[in-house]
């Protein structure tokens, strides 16, 4: 990872994304970036989120929203989360909150 721009954080990170053995298809839809709370969201298409630190790039949490298929995501400014949609309409939002998550299914 890195800051784009005026930046400056000049720190580099290359972080593997560990997907679930269960799921050897899957593949990242979305990433998001919560400066509320430091962390990078990466949403995958058969409905899990991973969680890793921004600055260190170490992961953090990993865990299901969703069953179905998942082909959109955005920030939710609000509560520093995300909102992801799936291919069935089903909205679920995830945010993290010290090392605790809360999840709508």
């Amino acid at each position: 990872m890195i800051e784009v721009g005026d930046a400056v954080f000049q720190k580099k990170s290359s972080v593997d994304i560990n997907f679930s053995s269960d799921e050897p298809t899957d593949f990242p839809v979305g990433l998001q970036i919560s400066e509320k709370y430091n962390v990078v969201y990466v949403v995958t298409q058969h409905g899990f989120i991973h969680v890793f630190d921004i600055e260190s790039g170490t992961f953090i949490f990993r865990d299901r929203i969703s069953k179905e298929t998942v082909f959109l995501s955005c920030q939710q400014e609000s509560n520093g989360g995300i909102v992801a949609v799936t291919r069935t309409g089903q909205v679920c939002a995830a945010f993290y909150i010290s090392v605790r998550f809360d999840i709508c299914r």
